[in-house]
């Protein structure tokens, strides 16, 4: 009677009768029927990319706040000086707020707001109206000349008129001499006799510098 040969025991013992692609990953081990084993965790979520800064393209006019600050202090600046020289009060300047260029025919003009103290004890804080003409260097070291420099009373909205541009208030033919019909209603005038641009009494003639 002949007797079944048994089959030889594996030659690298038990864990070689498994694939060897399984071995390398324990992921991949299945783990026995109705074990309470969960499965691993998700990986985490790359993170973000960094943000970079935008830049500003070659076609965009908007001008930087800091550059129009620094712009306005340099003008209030040269202002004050000049002001001061005629002057036995000095006044110091406290702070500049945006300017507004006005070109007119052949030359442009600036109006500047800013603020200023004097010498005097206790003194309180002063605004003040400019006007500056913008000329070449050769003219004035500076870039410009003061043609107009007066601090500001109670009546500090008299030579505004910036939402009436309806051709009824003409002096003579076009012009207003005692409005500035160019600036927005954050920049505060005396009467207009004392500055030379913004005068044209033409609707919508200044819209392009606002």
């Amino acid at each position: 009677m002949s007797m079944a040969t048994a089959a030889p025991p594996c030659e690298w013992g038990y864990l070689a009768c498994f694939p060897s692609d399984r071995l390398s990953d324990p992921a991949t081990v299945e783990p026995p029927s109705g074990s309470s084993v969960p499965p691993p965790p998700p990986p985490p979520p790359a993170p973000a990319p960094a943000r970079l800064p935008q830049r500003k393209g070659p076609l965009d006019l908007r001008a930087n706040p800091k550059v129009q600050l620094a712009q306005a202090k340099r003008f209030a600046t040269g202002v004050l000086d000049h002001y001061n020289k005629n002057k036995k009060i000095k006044f110091e300047l406290l702070d500049a707020k945006p300017v507004i260029s006005i070109p007119e025919p052949r030359c442009c003009y600036t109006h500047i707001n800013f603020t200023a103290r004097s010498s005097k004890e206790d003194s309180e804080e002063q605004l003040f109206f400019a006007e500056i003409y913008h000329c070449r260097k050769k003219r004035s070291p500076s870039g410009f000349i003061v043609t107009c420099c007066e601090p500001l009373g109670p009546d500090f909205k008299v030579g505004q008129k910036f939402c009436k541009l309806d051709g009824s208030s003409a002096v003579r033919k076009n012009t207003d001499f005692t409005h500035c019909f160019a600036c927005t209603e954050r920049m505060l005038h005396p009467r207009g006799e004392n500055y030379v641009a913004g005068h044209c009494n033409i609707p919508r003639v200044y819209d392009y510098v606002r």
